[in-house]
């Protein structure tokens, strides 16, 4: 099994502190109601999936205008509720 043939699934979690709190390549992925705070430019990114990706429900907590929640290259799958929020 290759990177190709790879899947995951990532639900209900709170990320900090990363640069991207995902960042993946080729895989199959499904990401749904996590939370990602202090990150850089892009809190949940993936390029050229083996699959549509989905992402569903996931909230991003920042107050820098510039930095968005999620980033698709290549095939785009289901993506919605996913939401940027200013931090208190």
């Amino acid at each position: 099994m290759g990177v190709e043939d790879s899947a995951a699934k990532i639900e209900q979690n709170t990320f900090a502190a990363y640069g991207s709190a995902i960042n993946a390549t080729g895989l199959e992925l499904t990401v749904m109601e996590n939370s990602i705070r202090q990150f850089l430019e892009v809190g949940l990114s993936i390029k050229d999936s083996s699959k549509p990706p989905y992402f569903y429900s996931n909230i991003a907590f920042s107050n820098n205008e510039k930095v968005k929640v999620l980033n698709i290259l290549g095939k785009e799958g289901g993506v919605t509720e996913n939401e940027m929020v200013k931090e208190d």
